[in-house]
């Protein structure tokens, strides 16, 4: 398959897994020039997937799905360093995260936030509490930020704490739960 049809089948993918997971996001794309709409359905499924290991591995032993999300990160790893995959969202993962110059460290943050929903569900100052929002939702919109492009960094403050809101909102949702 040449990179163009891999990155195609990554794309259908991420589509699909924004429009089952994410339907007001999916929806919500639509408003951005396709190219920008194209890599946001990527990072969607790029953060999705994890996010799916730990969220969705009730039944299973927390050894399993930190072995399976650390399994994940290898390959997002490999995609990312010799820009190849035969996993079709990893490889367009690493098309976007070259072509929009998003700092890899992001994915290695969002990585460790997603360890950490294995072992912490409390945490004892909000502190401690930004930390893990940091890693789990800030660095979401950071990458988003290189994504929609940004001429001054200070949009880059505003993307973090605008991630700070919507975790918390989550987390609000979750008590309702």
């Amino acid at each position: 398959m040449t990179d163009t049809a891999l990155f195609q089948v990554g794309l259908e993918a991420a589509k699909t897994i924004n429009y089952r997971h994410g339907t007001s996001y999916f929806w919500a794309t639509l408003l951005f020039p396709r190219e920008i709409r194209d890599a946001v359905h990527i990072l969607y499924a790029f953060f999705r997937i994890p996010d799916e290991i730990v969220d969705n591995a009730k039944d299973s032993a927390v050894e399993t799905i930190s072995h399976n999300l650390q399994e994940w990160f290898k390959k997002w790893q490999q995609a990312y360093q010799s820009q190849k995959s035969t996993e079709p969202v990893l490889y367009a993962s690493s098309v976007v995260f070259h072509r929009y110059k998003i700092p890899f460290e992001y994915s290695e943050v969002f990585f460790q936030a997603m360890k950490q929903d294995l072992h912490q569900t409390r945490y004892q100052t909000y502190a401690d509490l930004e930390k893990y929002m940091y890693g789990s939702a800030a660095v979401v919109g950071l990458m988003l930020s290189y994504v929609i492009g940004f001429s001054d960094t200070n949009a880059l403050v505003y993307a973090t704490k605008l991630g700070y809101a919507m975790q918390l909102t989550n987390f609000l949702r979750d008590i309702d739960e």
